[in-house]
Formats: structure tokens, sequence, C-alpha cells
């Protein structure tokens, strides 16, 4: 497929809020939003769905499905101008599909979660279709040589 692209970068802040930009086929977009989950909630999620062997699949399914709404709305919802440039692309993506290419390297303690639970009420897991996979994106720097005169 032929997917168009949604940038998303998440960077904590240093009065304890992350930072999100979306970036677009129809432009760009950024909040400053408080984190989707405490401390103790992380770890929570953490251990239910690493599969600790004391969670009924129930309480996985439900703790999958609320995770994944809370990031979604920590991304998306974060400001009235994320939400539009995330409707905008879809719309625009139409069915070449919309890839969300996340960069959580700097969201401080948010790093280590499942991203890939990301869940949009209205559409279900992102990355469960063919036209919103999720993916991490780590930038890398590359250094090249000096040109040889």
């Amino acid at each position: 497929m032929s997917y168009l692209n949604l940038a998303v970068d998440v960077s904590s802040l240093p009065n304890g809020r992350y930072r999100v930009r979306l970036s677009s086929p129809v432009g760009e977009a950024s909040a400053d939003v408080d984190s989707p989950l405490s401390q103790p909630e992380i770890e929570r999620f953490l251990s239910i769905l690493g599969r600790s062997p004391r969670v009924s699949k129930a309480e996985e399914n439900a703790a999958a499905r609320d995770l994944g709404a809370r990031l979604f709305n920590f991304l998306i919802h974060g400001s009235d101008d994320t939400s539009a440039v995330y409707v905008a692309s879809l719309e625009r993506a139409g069915s070449a599909g919309l890839r969300l290419r996340l960069n959580v390297e700097n969201a401080g303690d948010l790093r280590t979660l499942a991203w890939e639970y990301i869940r949009d009420p209205q559409r279900d897991y992102l990355a469960l279709s063919r036209l919103t996979p999720v993916v991490r994106y780590t930038p890398l720097v590359t250094v090249r040589p000096p040109a040889k005169t």
C-alpha cells in the first residue's frame, strides 16, 4: 500500500506535561497535555498486559481497551487542532491508508507503554486495520564522512 504518513512526536516537558506534535499531509498541530496515566497506572497496565498469570482474559481485554482509548485521547484529542489534523488526514488518505509514525523516544515514563494498543473509539484498534498501521519511529542521526576533494 502507498500510505500517507501522520508523524506523531511525544516529548516530556519539565513541568510533568507532554508535548504532542502531529505532522501530516494536511498540516501540523501541537498540544501541551497532561499525562494520560499516573505512575501507578502505568505499572498496572504493564503488569496486566505483560500477561501476569493472575489476570483473567476479560481483565486483560478491558485493560487493553482502556489503555488504547486513553492513549488515543492523549495523542489526538489534546486540542481542537490535533483532532482536526487527525480527522482531515484520515479523509485525505482515504483508501490509501494513513500510517501513524510514532516517535516516543523523548516521552519519559510513557516510552515503555504498549502504544500499539492505540484505539480510536470510532475505528477500534488502529494497528489492526490495514488502513491505519501504527509504527514506532526512531529518528537516527547519520554522520556522513567528509567529502574527498
